[in-house]
């Protein structure tokens, strides 16, 4: 049976054992490679692993081969995952890094990203834009640093936001605003 990851621990240790996999060349695993388009990053080791791969229980090579072979299924993983990650949109100049570091990992094994590339960070990664930084917090020490970023919002300095809109946006003639960005609107109106 294919029993899905239960923490955050689970999901880290895939990720660890995908790299070890794909590093001792892994056959069935290095064709796929250019096939996955959901990645998802763990900053604590700085490695990728993809959906299908990381969210199932205790998943190895051979694993995942007779997985794949009885019909897993990458929505079903995305759909567990969701609860521990975030989407990482391409506007956000985070993405590039990581989409560099994706391709420079593939690239080790001749493969390129799929065209589809989706980038999942954890859901408390607000700061997905200064990535090497150990300054997890937008006030650090008295200082702000930018850009910070949740979910689809960017602040870039303290007098400027942005947001990427969908079309919930307009169909609810409006949106939220995360807790990660609200004091930007706060001391914009000197509430803050």
């Amino acid at each position: 049976m294919l029993e899905l990851v239960v923490d955050y621990e689970d999901i880290i240790s895939n990720v660890k054992q995908f790299n070890i996999d794909i590093k001792n060349g892994e056959g069935f695993l290095l064709q796929r490679l250019s096939n996955f388009k959901h990645w998802y990053y763990i900053p604590e080791i700085d490695q990728f692993g993809p959906s299908k791969y990381i969210g199932y229980k205790d998943n190895n090579a051979t694993k995942y081969t007779d997985y794949y072979y009885q019909g897993s299924d990458g929505r079903v993983t995305e759909g567990e995952l969701q609860q521990w990650f975030k989407i990482l949109g391409d506007f956000v100049p985070a993405f590039n890094e990581l989409k560099q570091k994706i391709s420079t990992m593939l690239k080790e094994f001749s493969k390129k990203p799929n065209k589809g590339l989706t980038i999942h960070v954890p859901r408390n990664y607000s700061k997905a834009s200064v990535i090497g930084r150990k300054e997890s917090l937008c006030n650090y020490g008295g200082k702000n640093y930018f850009p910070i970023i949740s979910d689809s919002w960017v602040v870039v300095s303290s007098k400027k936001a942005s947001k990427k809109l969908d079309k919930s946006a307009f169909l609810h003639r409006g949106t939220g605003i995360p807790k990660d960005v609200r004091y930007f609107f706060m001391e914009s109106k000197g509430k803050g």
